[in-house]
């Protein structure tokens, strides 16, 4: 079960050059975006990131810091720094 009052992204490099997204459906349709997505239930906000990169973009990367921490009274999200560990940028489709 997705939790949308604590949601994570984050930021990866790959060979110079940073990944991003482009979604096709919801309230952020057709914007390009830095991937990330809501936490889970019981799970780690670097989990979460983790599978949501892979999840969006088939590449598989980890946490490596915190670059910034947004509060709102609806909702807070942490974008990450990730490290880039395999796979091959793909949109999920």
């Amino acid at each position: 079960m997705s939790n949308r009052y604590y949601a994570v992204c984050g930021i990866l490099e790959i060979d110079g050059k940073i990944l991003f997204v482009r979604h096709t459906y919801g309230a952020a349709k057709e914007r390009i975006l830095i991937p990330g997505g809501y936490l889970k239930e019981g799970e780690l906000p670097s989990d979460a990131v983790k599978r949501e990169f892979l999840e969006e973009t088939c590449v598989n990367a980890i946490a490596e810091s915190v670059f910034a921490v947004q509060f709102r009274s609806e909702q807070w999200i942490i974008v990450f720094r990730l490290k880039y560990i395999s796979g091959e940028p793909r949109s999920d489709g």
